[in-house]
């Protein structure tokens, strides 16, 4: 594979940019002036040939083709040299359906993330969205159904299907399966406060989606102990899976009836539903912090390199119904030696020096939540994924107003180390975890 110098590698970052503005064109010397700092226009013409010739190495439609002279507004006189080099077809077409050949090329493709990857380059290019299996839910990702019978059958399949309760909600289906019942419930939500369907009941859901409320006149009540798979309609939008539910019986009565959300996750492609109940994160933490406060457990590292590859996902362990993910002691203690017992958000951040270890007092944290494992194919428990950090950083992040600028600054310094663990996430994704 070729290897770009510094100066190409700049010019393969503007163009990728002009990609990402859905840029027809631009110019030569728009384009020397854009990279940092601007070079002569003169010195644009070959090196974006070696662009276009690792564009081609990867499979990628050739991005010179976008880079046009200013007064005649065509690509330059190495464009079309460069296609029979490298044996794309050019027999039977002028020079310019060559070009607009490309530039469509250039258009369509998605895979631009795959030039921004090798150069290590952070524009933000598009990534594909792996296609969900209708069987797992999830409620950050969902998918749409027009009708509730193709929410059934798509996601529930026959072997979940029973009976609709009697004189209870409309719209629900329950069903049993391992000892437990669960209900799917269909409710149509309000808008601007009135009813959305003929029953009389409003139903509302909360700006951040994790409480349900359910009004009416009628004398009903929820049945006892009901997990439910909400799948929620407003207007004439399809039916987006919500999350699962429990029914809040302390606060409910008769005519008002709460829902509180309990899991964004469930798998259904099992025997019976496996549901990746909400972990308190917090406590996760906390616990892992006191752990290794003890005076037999905290074994300073002098340094730790990372890995660089991904690792297996950890068995979960199951304590008082939810699903739990192990955190690996020694990885952190790890992470926290490969930040230098620093806070990462700023290592001028002022804390104190530990009693048995002698080593400067920092506190770990998953910056992909551990309770997102789940979504991920490998472990998050990983030391790239591990952030060192200041007690004040560590709860502002958690409980603070402005905690999207330091959850970006993070980012912004680990996304390379979570790719070499195979942890693909974009600031959008990382940010939509925290609820920002």
């Amino acid at each position: 594979m070729i290897q770009l110098t510094a100066l190409q590698i700049k010019l393969a970052e503007q163009l990728l940019l002009s990609v990402k503005k859905n840029e027809r064109n631009v110019t030569y010397k728009e384009l020397a002036g854009r990279v940092n700092p601007p070079i002569h226009h003169r010195h644009v013409g070959k090196n974006i040939g070696q662009v276009s010739i690792l564009c081609h190495e990867l499979g990628l439609p050739l991005l010179s083709a976008k880079v046009i002279n200013q007064s005649t507004h065509t690509v330059g006189d190495g464009f079309y040299p460069l296609l029979k080099m490298m044996g794309i077809p050019t027999e039977g077409k002028t020079e310019a359906e060559l070009c607009k050949e490309q530039i469509k090329a250039i258009r369509e493709c998605t895979e631009w993330y795959k030039l921004e990857d090798y150069l290590g380059l952070n524009v933000g290019m598009p990534r594909p969205v792996p296609k969900l299996d209708p069987k797992l839910l999830d409620a950050k990702r969902p998918q749409g159904y027009l009708r509730s019978v193709d929410v059934l059958n798509n996601c529930f399949g026959n072997e979940y299907l029973g009976k609709t309760y009697e004189g209870w909600m409309r719209g629900a289906i329950a069903f049993q399966s391992g000892g437990e019942d669960y209900s799917v419930w269909f409710p149509k939500l309000a808008v601007n406060g009135k009813a959305a369907s003929s029953s009389g009941w409003i139903n509302i859901i909360s700006s951040g989606g994790s409480l349900i409320e359910e009004f009416g006149s009628e004398n009903t009540f929820i049945p006892d102990n009901n997990i439910v798979f909400v799948f929620a309609k407003q207007g004439s939008e399809p039916y987006f899976f919500k999350g699962v539910f429990r029914a809040d019986f302390d606060r409910s009565t008769e005519e008002h009836h709460y829902y509180l959300k309990i899991a964004d996750i469930a798998d259904l492609r099992g025997a019976v539903p496996t549901i990746y109940y909400y972990i308190d994160e917090d406590r996760v933490d906390n616990d892992l912090i006191s752990d290794l406060g003890k005076e037999d457990s905290f074994v300073p590292a002098d340094g730790f390199d990372y890995n660089g590859k991904p690792e297996p996902v950890p068995k979960p362990l199951t304590t008082g119904g939810r699903i739990v993910y192990p955190r690996d002691r020694r990885r952190a203690i790890n992470a926290l030696a490969h930040a230098g017992y620093v806070c990462e958000i700023d290592p001028q951040h002022p804390t104190f020096i530990r009693k048995k270890s002698g080593k400067q007092y920092t506190e770990p944290h998953h910056l992909v939540p551990m309770s997102q494992q789940s979504r991920f194919p490998v472990s998050l428990d990983v030391e790239e994924n591990i952030v060192s950090l200041c007690s004040t950083c560590h709860n502002h992040i958690h409980y603070g107003k402005g905690s999207e600028e330091l959850l970006k600054k993070l980012y912004a310094v680990r996304k390379e180390a979570l790719r070499s663990a195979g942890i693909n996430i974009t600031e959008e994704e990382l940010l939509l975890f925290y609820d920002l």
